[in-house]
């Protein structure tokens, strides 16, 4: 290989870099992702809190209790504000 073709690969190179950092930099900014995450946190503290305030019965599986479905509806409606939001910061 020659000088120039040498020079002619790290130019291909650092260009194949510079596109994967700025498609890597888009996704991580990507509002679904942070949707997503703020609408599981919720469900999480909602849940948490439903269940101190309401304790289901000793035998029964926490997946057919109301605070189960309450904190999935919360976490679920929070997840489409925060991603509402987020889309509309980012435009």
């Amino acid at each position: 290989m020659t000088i120039k073709d040498h020079l002619f690969c790290g130019l291909l190179l650092r260009d194949a870099s510079r596109r994967l950092r700025r498609e890597r930099s888009r996704m991580l900014v990507s509002p679904d992702g942070y949707a997503a995450g703020i609408g599981l946190a919720t469900s999480q503290i909602a849940s948490s809190v439903l269940v101190s305030q309401f304790p289901p019965p000793a035998k029964t599986p926490f997946i057919i209790t109301p605070p189960f479905y309450i904190s999935i509806l919360t976490g679920v409606i929070v997840s489409i504000i925060a991603w509402i939001l987020l889309t509309k910061i980012r435009r």
